[in-house]
């Protein structure tokens, strides 16, 4: 009878779903580690007590106020901790106005680490912060290395107030890092699916900061890494948005972020590459802002449309940067309420960025006129293939000639015939791309077109082409298309 109980309470004990004996960790500044932290009312003192502490499961609430690296320790760090899959540790905050002061953090350590074979780690500053608004965010993590060196000595061995090396299964989201030597590093061997997602990354106090370094540093050995939602902000001089340059990392995508105001957006070579998809970078010193290896799908030289950022984030900012950023120019200021003067990088600045407004619609009749003219020029391509409208369908045909009148193209073994009027703008301007690669003119008054027509793809692929062929005029063409 007694074995049959034992078996009883076995077979019970296995059948409890995994993650009933979770516990939860309160922190605050004002805590003791002499307390069980398992209750507000009773919360340890440090952040790096309640993560030894944790499990599989568990989570760490952080209450509201300014927590410290504990002294004598060189950073905040989940070393060789393991969550797992379904049970994570999370590390999350019980309400708004919590700021982790990383000041005591050791250069080189990283000021907020997950490190060693840690496997399924959560970071979640909570809330639905909006990444145009930094005072949005329930967590801010700031001042990891900042003052301890000078100019572009800090681009070597950085403290970034996150930092993932030799991990796996790694969130990070809706968390703000500023006023840092660097935003977030990703690297080393085994750092493998990692997301990090609507954080707020602003490195420097201001454009062109010489104490600050890159937004995200993607190193050797990282693979699956998603970056998503996510706001970079005042690299430093000589930083980037995005870095990627170590080579053996791959399968590194952005995206729908936003990189403004740095030197580059996006550095990536010796590696996999970065894939850019649908993307926002505006205000970037170095055009195009890309070097290297990389792969576009979507990219965007303006800022964002208010209705698309107030969806980033349903906190109470949110609204207000989507009704500022609709803002007409000229309105009278009753309609245009003025952003509040507060610190570098406040809302007011992210208002500032989002009212940015669409250029008015261009009208680009002398572009298409040059290109008609252009194209006679072209002479036989050898049956090179065009898109064009035949009997009202988009058909694949090949070049033939030009002259005054239109184009001749061979359409399933008949030369045939189309006039310049019955072929579309964006039609001639993909048949200049396609029919006159090497010439500036010709894809300036293409990319002209791709601009008038709102045509993003289509403005991409000639305005890339065109920084190849003229870098100057590759410029003007962005210029124009920015309204400046």
């Amino acid at each position: 009878m007694r074995k049959t109980f034992i078996l009883a309470l076995s077979v019970l004990w296995l059948a409890i779903p995994h993650g009933v004996f979770a516990e939860s960790y309160y922190v605050s500044p004002s805590g003791a580690d002499s307390n069980p932290g398992t209750s507000p009312s009773q919360p340890i003192l440090w952040i790096q007590t309640a993560i030894n502490k944790s499990k599989a499961g568990d989570t760490i609430f952080l209450l509201p106020g300014t927590h410290k690296v504990k002294p004598g320790d060189k950073n905040i760090t989940f070393s060789g901790k393991k969550g797992k899959e379904g049970a994570p540790i999370t590390l999350t905050t019980a309400g708004a106005g919590v700021l982790v002061d990383l000041s005591g953090a050791e250069v080189g350590w990283g000021g907020f680490r997950i490190s060693d074979g840690s496997e399924w780690i959560v970071v979640d500053g909570g809330g639905d912060p909006n990444p145009f608004d930094e005072f949005s965010y329930h967590l801010t993590l700031m001042n990891a290395g900042y003052e301890s060196a000078t100019g572009d000595g800090r681009s070597g061995i950085v403290c970034r107030p996150v930092t993932i090396q030799g991990a796996a299964h790694i969130t990070v989201r809706n968390l703000f890092g500023k006023r840092s030597m660097g935003g977030m590093g990703i690297f080393g061997q085994a750092t493998r699916n990692i997301l990090v997602e609507k954080c707020r990354l602003q490195p420097g106090e201001h454009a062109h900061d010489g104490g600050a370094s890159h937004g995200i540093y993607v190193g050797a050995g990282a693979d699956d890494v998603l970056i998503k939602h996510t706001f970079i902000r005042w690299g430093g001089d000589g930083r980037l948005g995005v870095q990627n340059n170590h080579g053996g990392d791959k399968n590194v995508v952005l995206e729908e972020c936003f990189i403004t105001e740095c030197q580059g957006a996006i550095k990536a070579f010796n590696g996999g590459g970065v894939k850019v998809k649908n993307c926002w970078f505006w205000n970037i010193d170095e055009k195009p802002g890309l070097q290297g290896n990389y792969a576009v799908d979507g990219l965007i030289r303006t800022p964002p449309a208010p209705d698309f950022i107030a969806k980033l984030g349903t906190a109470a900012a949110a609204s207000s940067v989507a009704k500022d950023a609709s803002a007409k120019p000229g309105a009278s200021s009753s309609a245009q309420p003025s952003a509040p003067k507060t610190a570098a990088g406040s809302l007011g600045e992210g208002r500032a960025l989002a009212a940015a407004q669409t250029p008015p619609q261009l009208d680009a009749s002398d572009s298409v006129a040059a290109l008609q003219k252009l194209i006679q020029t072209a002479g036989t391509k050898n049956g090179l293939k065009l898109k064009l409208k035949i009997f009202g369908s988009l058909e694949d045909v090949g070049f033939v000639s030009a002259g005054p009148t239109g184009v001749k193209v061979d359409f399933k073994g008949n030369t045939m015939p189309v006039r310049w009027k019955d072929i579309e703008s964006q039609d001639l301007a993909q048949a200049a791309y396609t029919l006159m690669t090497d010439d500036q003119e010709a894809l300036f008054n293409a990319g002209r077109i791709a601009v008038a027509d709102r045509n993003e793809p289509l403005y991409e692929k000639i305005f890339n082409r065109l920084m190849e062929v003229s870098s100057a005029r590759g410029m003007s063409l962005d210029d124009l298309k920015a309204g400046r």
